[in-house]
This record gives structure tokens, C-alpha cells and sequence, in this order.
């Protein structure tokens, strides 16, 4: 979708990754996301840690060994784990977030595996009540680790049966006759990120850089024409390398939450 906000788009790129290299990267994705729906239906113990499994396996078979999309992948891996299990939307982000909090130190084990290897820019030193990432002991179940930064935006949703993806797929549904699917969407992400800001931009470049941009996103989406705006705001935030990757993994849920909604439950 077109436009984004310092993020790749089919007609924007980075230095280091365009339209192609996120193609490739759904190949990932979708495997993961197939692999936890069908281990759960056959009755897996721990279809989350199945699923992240297949999406590091996929990665390295793709030759993928920088972060493209992980946060998308931890929150679209459960949602695919909960559909055998679920017969509405909000039983799906229900069940998901479930599955979650059930999910096994085997879960954590692939989750810290993916963050070492794929080593996310904003990825630093850690102390707290959790084990560092190349830790060589016992680790915890998943909820623990995600329950210890329950302020990040992506993990806050896992915990909060998926939160702000449904409040994106129900501003979608309602914005898409008047705009399409892809000019919807990127209204949807003004919204989420006048709202809740983005914190990848908050651990990449602190919090004083946090605030900017929620207010800048609060501004665009005043405007008379949120598009345009938009658009003035992707020139601003490109020149300052600010790249919405949460809200973007955010957007992506509530997306696929959108989609299957109107496939199967509207």
C-alpha cells in the first residue's frame, strides 16, 4: 500500500530493502502462518512454537538474515493457530491471545533464536526480570517475556487479545467504501498512529523522536486530504530514517483480521 510513512512502498524504497525483498519475505509468513494452522488443527501441543520454527526454517532457505518483519510474523503466527479453534473474529483474537499465554519455554526458545540471528536494529543491552536474549539457560514461557515489555506495541497486543488490530479492521470496514481497500489502510494507519505513536521509533530513536511523530501523525490526519498529508509526512520521516515498524506489523494484523472477517464472518 501506497503511502506509508517512511516505510517501503511499491513506489519507495530503502537503501537496503524494497517492494521485491518484502515479497519474498511473505513466502515466510504465509509458511509459518500454514504450519501453525494445520499443527493446531491435528492437536499440537504448542502450535505458536511450531509455527515460529517454520518461519526461521523458511528464512534461512530464503537467505533472509535481517529483520523484515518479525513483529508481523509473532502476531499473524497465533491468529493462524487460533482459526481451527475459532467461529467469529473476536473469538479468533480471543483464542489467539490464549494460545499465547499458554505457549511453552520451546515458543521462547525460537523467539530468542529469531531475535539473535536477525539481530533488529533497536535490539540493545538487557537487565530485568527475564533472561537476555543469548542466554544459555532455562527460559521461560513466552507470556513472561512478552509480559516484560507489555509497553511495546507489538507485545501489548498478544496480551490484550489483539486490541488495536481490531480497532484497524473495524476503521478499514468502515473507510473502505468511501476509499478503497488501499487508501482505507493507510488512513487506518494515521489513525493508529495519532492514537498509539510507534514504539519502534520510541527504542530506535527515543522518546522525545515518539512524541514528534504522534503529533505529526494527529496533524496529517486533521488535514482536509489525510492522503496527501500522509504522503508529506513519508517525506519528513524518510529524510529522518523514522520507520513505523510497529504500527506497520499493527497494520498488517488488523489487515488480515479485516480480510478474514469478510471472507468468512461477515
Amino acid at each position: 500500500m501506497h503511502p506509508k510513512p517512511g516505510a517501503v512502498t511499491r513506489y519507495r524504497s530503502h537503501a537496503d530493502k524494497d517492494v521485491i525483498t518484502f515479497t519474498v519475505h511473505s513466502i515466510a509468513v504465509s509458511t509459518a502462518a500454514i504450519t501453525a494452522c494445520e499443527t493446531s488443527k491435528l492437536g499440537s501441543e504448542d502450535p505458536i512454537a511450531d509455527g515460529l520454527e517454520a518461519y526461521a526454517s523458511t528464512l534461512r532457505a530464503l537467505s533472509i538474515g535481517t529483520n523484515l518483519g518479525l513483529g508481523q510474523a509473532l502476531l499473524i503466527i497465533p491468529l493462524a493457530s487460533a482459526i481451527p479453534r475459532a467461529s467469529s473474529a473476536e473469538g479468533l483474537a480471543s483464542e489467539a491471545s490464549g494460545l499465547v499465554r499458554r505457549a511453552t519455554p520451546r515458543a521462547t526458545r525460537a523467539y530468542y533464536g529469531l531475535l539473535a540471528s536477525l539481530s533488529p536494529r533497536h535490539l540493545g543491552r538487557y537487565r530485568g526480570p527475564v533472561p537476555d536474549v543469548g542466554s544459555q539457560g532455562g527460559l521461560p514461557p513466552l507470556v513472561e517475556v512478552l509480559e516484560a515489555s507489555s509497553w511495546d506495541l507489538v507485545h501489548s497486543e498478544l496480551l490484550s487479545s489483539y486490541q488495536a488490530s481490531r480497532e484497524v479492521a473495524s476503521w478499514v470496514s468502515g473507510l473502505e467504501p468511501e476509499l478503497g481497500l488501499e487508501g482505507a489502510a493507510a488512513v487506518a494507519l494515521l489513525r493508529l498512529l495519532a492514537s498509539r505513536g510507534d514504539t519502534l521509533i520510541a527504542r530506535t530513536y527515543g522518546m522525545r523522536a515518539y512524541l514528534v511523530a504522534r503529533e505529526e501523525a494527529q496533524q496529517a490526519l486533521s488535514s482536509p486530504d489525510p492522503l496527501r498529508a500522509a504522503e508529506e509526512l513519508d517525506i519528513r520521516w524518510r529524510a529522518r530514517g523514522w520507520s513505523p515498524g510497529a504500527a506497520l506489523d499493527v497494520l498488517a494484523t488488523g489487515l488480515s483480521l479485516y480480510m478474514i472477517m469478510r471472507a468468512h464472518w461477515q
